[in-house]
């Protein structure tokens, strides 16, 4: 077991055990002790530790093709603009929009300086099924540093894009680490 996983399964293993009794990932909370730091959330966040809290399947491998959560895995980035999370490659609002052809159920995009919560449910049954769940709680540890949690459901008798890679599913430990200032380009 690589040493960031022993770490974070110590740390957060015992709080997501208490919170996965819930029937419903909506109660996803940002980890104990995080978020005691004030800081500008503002700049480009990346992925820089995960572990997997619900079973002891390995974290998805890295893919290129992967989309921001969907799988989850290292290196993938977000940047947080006036307290909105944007997706790298589109500039829109993470999520904001699954299908165009069909609004969310439901969709939270909020950073304060202390804690980031992001929330996407989408339930599409025109022609085939889709049913996707992206929820996250993060909290600051320092200035550059959020630790949180990530779980993910997508469930879908239509084709799938090649964005979404077999099992994406699963509940995650994950740290976010600064790499671009909040104060570059403003």
């Amino acid at each position: 077991m690589s040493p960031l996983r022993t770490v974070l399964l110590t740390l957060l293993l015992p709080f997501v055990a208490c919170s996965s009794n819930q029937d419903s990932p909506a109660t996803l909370q940002p980890p104990p002790d995080t978020g005691q730091i004030v800081t500008d959330m503002d700049g480009m966040w990346v992925i820089d530790g995960i572990a997997r809290v619900d079973s002891a399947d390995p974290v998805p491998g890295p893919d290129p093709m992967a989309l921001t959560f969907l799988s989850i895995q290292e290196g993938q980035g977000i940047s947080i603009v006036d307290g909105r999370a944007f997706d790298l490659t589109g500039g829109q609002p993470l999520y904001a929009t699954w299908n165009p052809t069909v609004p969310n159920d439901r969709y939270e995009n909020v950073a304060d300086g202390r804690f980031w919560r992001f929330v996407i449910e989408h339930f599409d049954s025109r022609d085939c099924v889709t049913d996707l769940s992206i929820q996250a709680a993060f909290g600051t540890r320092d200035a550059d540093t959020l630790d949180g949690f990530v779980a993910v459901r997508y469930l879908s008798s239509c084709p799938a894009p090649l964005v979404v890679r077999p099992n994406p599913n699963g509940m995650f430990a994950v740290v976010l680490k600064r790499v671009v200032p909040a104060t570059l380009g403003r």
